[in-house]
């Protein structure tokens, strides 16, 4: 089975795949599924709007699947990391197709958009498994990559067999659809679960820890090599459910490094839930209210409602919340979709000396929404003609901590001196008097990023 590797620092791999559920015939019933398996790895660049790296790769797949030689193409990332599958029908056509590729569009946009340094490409002759109605993976949310090394001396085939022998345990309550196993000569192995979703994921690898299996598994593999990454497919289409978690709080007294360590700790099991895209931190420098402690908020954008209530559910947040929560009083907390501005968490001030304003409203009159949003737009506009001010977002809220009738509105500065010259002028001016007569702040905070 011929293997390539190109810019690669992972390990080369061979292909095999098994499936949960035994199958027959495979090869006849299969014959004109792809032969070729293309995994793409890499990080967006910092500063750089992640949905470049997901539009440049779709892209891609319009172009390609013109020629009918890429039937399906897989979308995933965790955070700022991307992980990318093609299924090529041969090797010849994925040839001519990427040479034809150069002078692509989606091409020109895609690899400016990678951080140097992080592109990997893995190529794989594709061994037909025994997917029932659509390729590996065809149903699946969650894509899970565990990497690990073989013990001096272990036979290759047995560790081969007990990965097959485990699949149908593991797949047994009908949430992992598809496992892909891949080694190499130098006894790297790599399994690629997709699973119906990462709560499905967590609860079946806590369960495997009891299997019987486990023994012989720790005779043939060298468990301090293993690594495990999780990636999260992508919606071919922009998300209309995204919602940002919003946090403000204010840290207890003598509790700043202990808030900084805990923190640490739940974002990373937080991080690791379905959906959960991006995550940032910011200290407010200015703000409302105005206590004497810290404060720091952090915002969170997710796929949709479901899942970042979902998160709250999983048992290894609920491990670390209360050590994370205790460390601080939450001052204001909501989630909310953006509804004006192109938002994108991962990609706004990105840059030393950049600050964002955070103003958390309520409008005091619910019956007078429409002309609060009438004024709001209009405060907006002449904000937006200051020097200096790189943008302005609006949300709505989907979940609120703090009552009803909340707004939410963001603006992005390029540095004090333009935050000051809104101040000195449009701040003054009758559009904020208009604007700011008709609700009360629930909190407001001029912030710098911090992480």
């Amino acid at each position: 089975m011929k293997t390539k590797i190109l810019k690669i620092i992972v390990p080369i791999l061979l292909i095999v795949s098994c499936k949960p559920k035994n199958s027959t015939e495979m090869e006849d019933k299969y014959a004109d599924r792809p032969q070729l398996l293309e995994i793409l790895h890499w990080t967006h660049a910092d500063g750089v709007d992640p949905k470049l790296s997901l539009h440049s790769m779709q892209g891609f797949a319009v172009e390609m699947n013109k020629y009918g030689t890429l039937p399906r193409k897989d979308f995933a990332n965790n955070h700022n990391n991307w992980f990318s599958v093609n299924y090529w029908k041969d090797g010849a056509s994925k040839t001519v197709i990427n040479k034809e590729a150069v002078d692509w569009e989606s091409n020109k946009v895609f690899f400016p958009a990678i951080a140097p340094g992080t592109f990997t490409l893995l190529e794989y002759e594709f061994d037909y498994s025994d997917a029932e109605d659509a390729l590996p993976g065809g149903n699946a949310t969650c894509i899970e990559a565990v990497y690990m090394k073989q013990k001096d001396g272990a036979d290759p085939a047995a560790i081969s067999e007990l990965f097959h022998s485990l699949t149908p345990k593991m797949g047994g309550d009908g949430t992992l659809f598809e496992r892909v196993v891949g080694k190499n000569a130098e006894g790297h192995w790599i399994l690629l679960n997709y699973w119906k979703d990462n709560n499905s994921r967590i609860a079946m690898n806590a369960k495997a820890q009891s299997f019987p299996e486990g023994e012989k598994f720790g005779e043939l593999i060298d468990l301090s090599s293993m690594k495990l990454e999780t990636f999260f497919l992508r919606s071919k289409e922009d998300n209309p459910k995204e919602v940002i978690e919003i946090a403000v709080r204010s840290v207890k007294e003598g509790m700043m490094e202990t808030f900084v360590a805990n923190r640490e700790k739940f974002i990373k099991v937080w991080m690791d839930n379905e959906g959960a895209a991006s995550d940032r931190e910011y200290e407010s420098i200015f703000g409302m209210p105005n206590t004497e402690n810290p404060k720091f908020i952090g915002m969170t954008s997710w796929s949709s409602q479901e899942n970042f209530g979902a998160a709250g559910q999983n048992p290894e947040v609920q491990k670390v919340a209360p050590n994370f929560m205790g460390t601080f009083d939450m001052l204001a907390f909501v989630t909310a979709k953006p509804i004006e501005g192109d938002f994108n968490l991962a990609s706004i001030i990105q840059n030393d000396g950049e600050i964002l304003e955070l103003a958390i409203r309520r409008i005091k009159n619910l019956d007078e929404a429409e002309e609060f949003h009438k004024r709001r737009k209009a405060y907006v506009a002449k904000l937006d003609e200051v020097e200096g001010v790189l943008a302005s977002y609006e949300f709505e809220p989907v979940f609120s901590g703090v009552g009803d009738g909340i707004t939410i509105g963001m603006t992005e500065y390029a540095n004090q001196e333009a935050v000051d010259r809104a101040g000195q002028s449009v701040n003054q001016g009758p559009e904020a008097k208009a604007f700011q007569e008709m609700m009360e702040v629930v909190t407001f905070n001029y912030l710098k990023r911090v992480k």
